[in-house]
């Protein structure tokens, strides 16, 4: 039997009908896939049932908003079937206690976490600043991590650039980390990128790989890259 890898396929692709061909190619190799606005809209309720009966469904809409519709949105993701969802570390003390809070009451009712963003792995110091704050990118997600475990959540999204050093301050902390690329691959729109390998070793517990995987014929081929 194969040992499945921590990894989420991030299905962003616009064919439905191709994101469901993935997750049943990749399901037997990989222990989840990530599902984003561009695909989500176009799922019935029967498609998200199927994606969450063939792996853990990570469901990545990085909601930010007043805490009430935050918590509504989070209940729903709950609903469909997900294991995983995302909300914006940014939504603040009240917000991220509430969530908290909420996170367990599911849990009650079977697993499930609720991941804060912290900074897109589109920004990086030079070509994509982000706007308003003078910190680095290494100072953002640092004071936003602190943030979400003084909330009392467990789970973050970073780049495997930051792991090591969140891993060291918050060894609890459970690290999805996106932006990840075999070398030589194209990085497209991500800045801060990694190997699996190398992301690994910094303390992600879990990766997020799409175009890296999209395009493998026969995952066989790559799945000692992207175990641990």
């Amino acid at each position: 039997m194969i040992d499945k890898a921590n990894v989420f396929l991030a299905l962003d692709v616009d064919c439905k009908d191709a994101a469901l061909k993935l997750s049943k190619k990749w399901s037997p190799y990989i222990k989840g896939f990530k599902v984003g606005p561009r695909l989500g809209f176009q799922l019935s309720n029967d498609e998200w049932q199927i994606l969450s009966e063939q792996g853990e469904l990570f469901l990545d809409y990085k909601f930010f908003d007043i805490p009430s519709t935050v918590l509504s949105s989070v209940k729903r993701a709950f609903n469909l079937g997900s294991s995983f969802c995302t909300v914006h570390a940014l939504n603040g003390e009240v917000c991220l206690k509430e969530l908290s809070l909420l996170e367990k009451e599911l849990n009650k009712l079977r697993p499930f976490r609720i991941l804060a963003v912290t900074l897109l792995t589109s920004f990086d110091q030079t070509t994509n600043k982000l706007p308003l704050v003078s910190m680095s990118s290494e100072g953002v997600v640092k004071s936003l991590s602190d943030a979400v475990v003084t909330s009392g959540l467990e789970g973050i999204v970073c780049s495997a650039t930051e792991a090591s050093f969140i891993k060291e301050s918050h060894p609890n902390l459970f690290l999805v980390c996106p932006g990840i690329r075999f070398t030589g691959d194209e990085t497209s729109d991500q800045k801060r990128v990694v190997t699996p390998k190398k992301a690994f070793q910094n303390g992600a517990d879990f990766l997020v790989m799409g175009r890296s995987l999209i395009n493998i014929k026969d995952p066989k081929d790559v799945l000692k890259e992207i175990s641990l």
